[in-house]
């Protein structure tokens, strides 16, 4: 994430820089470091404009807000797409229907990462069979990529249901 966001600010390019934010962002709220999170976010968030939610960001801004816990409204700014229907659905608590669409796209790491999050929130409700069918649509895909620190995360799902 560091390496690419250095490459990102090399080039000067918010179609580099942009998507780079997001992700760098992500990966230090994976690495429990939500301040320095924050506040490249807090970079990302007044050059968007009108850009705020496309496929060069993918679910890694969604992600963001809903880590730092950021207000929805930041994303009224975006012209409206199925990028920015799965992101609100996702940042509004919603990673089923966040997957859903996801999945009309095309985009398979976001609907398995939209999908993981569908089948803890299930889970925690007592959803079991619905968590579980989530949870089984996640681990296909990164199985299949070998997405290892995601099938830890949905191992510790699965030893929930037991």
């Amino acid at each position: 994430g560091e390496r690419a966001l250095a490459l990102a600010r090399e080039s000067g390019d918010p179609q580099n820089l942009d998507p780079a934010l997001a992700f760098g962002a992500r990966v230090l709220l994976a690495a429990d470091r939500p301040i320095e999170a924050a506040k490249l976010v807090d970079e990302l968030l007044p050059g968007l404009g009108g850009r705020l939610l496309n496929p060069d960001l993918g679910v890694d801004l969604a992600v963001d807000l809903v880590e730092l816990e950021r207000p929805a409204e930041v994303l009224d700014v975006a012209p409206p797409s199925p990028w920015q229907e799965a992101a609100e659905a996702f940042v509004a608590g919603d990673p089923g229907r966040a997957a859903a669409v996801y999945a009309e796209i095309g985009a398979r790491p976001d609907e398995a990462y939209a999908r993981l999050a569908a089948a803890g929130r299930l889970l925690g409700d007592g959803r079991l069979a619905e968590g579980r069918t989530e949870l089984d649509r996640a681990l296909v895909f990164y199985r299949e990529v070998g997405a290892t620190a995601h099938l830890a995360e949905a191992r510790e799902l699965l030893f929930a249901l037991t």
